[in-house]
């Protein structure tokens, strides 16, 4: 099992279209969290927790020996994450869980709403 683990390791660090992929991923919730709480106030930010969460995993991944620049773009992304679930936390348990759900499934809110409707 770790041997596989180390070969999809591998994989992923000589693959250089996931490697812009990630670094872009981990740009997107932080630049949107800017603008939100600057001009835009009604971007859909829910819609883009994934992007937070995937990013994390992915430089989890992706750059295991690269410390400096993995630990810049975990906290960019695990900083704002935490303080929406923070504020989840005033919902209770059940706000706490649509922040988590927001977070694994990607547009959980979008497919939430155009379901109940």
């Amino acid at each position: 099992m770790k041997q596989k683990i180390k070969q999809f390791q591998r994989y992923v660090e000589n693959n250089s279209i996931f490697y812009v992929v990630v670094t872009l991923l981990s740009m997107v919730f932080p630049c949107m969290m800017i603008a939100f709480f600057y001009k835009y106030n009604d971007l859909p930010l829910l819609n883009f927790f994934w992007t937070a969460f995937y990013s994390i995993l992915g430089n989890v991944v992706l750059f295991h020996k690269k410390t400096i620049c993995r630990i810049i773009l975990i906290l960019i992304n695990i900083i704002p994450l935490l303080f929406w679930y923070y504020i989840f936390l005033m919902g209770g348990l059940r706000g706490l869980l649509l922040g988590l759900y927001c977070s694994i499934v990607p547009f959980f809110m979008f497919i939430f709403a155009f379901f109940n409707q």
